[in-house]
């Protein structure tokens, strides 16, 4: 985060001793750019006078980018990535800040190299594939049965998908668990 002073543009005379400031909310929220804001000054502790200031405020933030083109439905890899200083809009943003948080993750649209990432373009990838053999699992109270079907849609955990009961050759609504496994409702 850089600061330029605009306003005042005269020096702040402050008698002398160990100074002291102190900055409040400033407009604009975390927008970087022009901002006002107000400055007190304490020296040896003592308050002086509030400062009405005018500045440039910038920041800059390590972000985690590609070192090739990803495709969508790409899994990233640690191998895939950088890091990079950017120029950020505002305080509050959605880049991916940490190389981990993107290991793992599937791109949704492409990611051309030296872009910064946004949180937005990556999503878990599914744990169960379109084709795949899983296991149905059906819970009630303490009965459990189980049965082997085939997944007609990928999915995350927690979303349905259909699935077919391979012993029964119906088509039942299920919610992906973990990887090969389906919970129909009863």
């Amino acid at each position: 985060l850089s600061l330029r002073v605009l306003f005042p543009s005269q020096l702040v005379e402050v008698p002398k001793g160990n100074i002291h400031l102190e900055v409040g909310e400033w407009s604009g929220g975390g927008r970087t750019g022009r901002r006002a804001f107000r400055v007190g000054v304490f020296v040896n502790q003592q308050f002086i006078q509030t400062v009405n200031v005018v500045g440039e405020v910038k920041a800059q933030v390590a972000v985690a980018t590609p070192i090739r083109w990803l495709k969508p439905k790409d899994v990233v890899g640690v191998e895939d990535l950088a890091t990079m200083m950017v120029d950020v809009p505002s305080l509050t943003h959605d880049f991916v800040l940490d190389l981990e948080e993107a290991i793992g993750k599937q791109v949704l649209r492409p990611l051309p190299p030296r872009q910064p990432i946004r949180k937005i373009m990556l999503d878990f990838p599914p744990v169960i594939h379109k084709g795949d053999r899983v296991m149905i699992e059906v819970r009630s109270g303490g009965l459990l049965v189980q049965t082997v079907g085939l997944a007609k849609a990928a999915g995350k955990a927690g979303e349905t998908i259909p699935v077919q009961n391979q012993t029964s050759g119906r088509d039942v609504l299920g919610t992906v668990i973990a990887v090969g496994l389906v919970e129909v409702g009863f």
